[in-house]
């Protein structure tokens, strides 16, 4: 099953990458840039974290694919790189049944964008 991506998740995918310096955040490889993925650790379906970028990574296809199927060592890596308060507070707005402000997200990500495009 292909993900749907709409204009938004291109742009927040866009700046999880740059801010990440198109490397991958795991092996630090830094492959064509359409090789690089947007990870999410609490999965796109959760709307509370979706464009939380707490929540998400610049990964290589590798280690993405390796991470999809070693969720322990995803874990494991999340809290090495948020430290436990701040994992733990990105599961609980996880839980949050909450719809993002979309149009507030899109003009934060413009904004942030201009930062690493200077």
């Amino acid at each position: 099953m292909r993900i749907k991506i709409d204009p938004l998740d291109a742009l927040f995918s866009k700046y999880i990458r740059m801010k990440a310096h198109w490397k991958c955040e795991r092996c630090g490889n830094t492959p064509a840039r359409r090789g690089l993925h947007c990870h999410h650790f609490e999965r796109r379906r959760k709307q509370s974290t979706r464009f939380d970028p707490d929540n998400c990574l610049s990964l290589c296809l590798g280690c993405h694919q390796f991470f999809g199927e070693n969720r322990e060592e995803e874990e494991l890596f999340m809290i090495n790189k948020l430290g436990a308060d701040r994992f733990n507070m990105l599961r609980a707005r996880a839980r949050t049944p909450q719809k993002p402000d979309r149009q507030a997200i899109r003009l934060w990500l413009k904004e942030e964008l201009k930062k690493y495009e200077t």
